[in-house]
């Protein structure tokens, strides 16, 4: 699998290492992502009435 590394440009030393994401593994995130933000928008609208 492959790996991206993020890199501080300061010093240039490697701050972490992920792994790619397939684009299957990417999509359920977000879509992960979307559920929960609508969840608490829906509960956030309620306590403003």
């Amino acid at each position: 699998m492959s790996t991206i590394t993020t890199i501080n440009p300061a010093t240039e030393k490697a701050i972490q290492t992920y792994d790619v994401m397939t684009e299957k593994e990417a999509t359920e995130r977000l879509e992960a992502c979307h559920a929960a933000f609508g969840r608490c928008y829906a509960w956030n609208a309620r306590l403003r009435r």
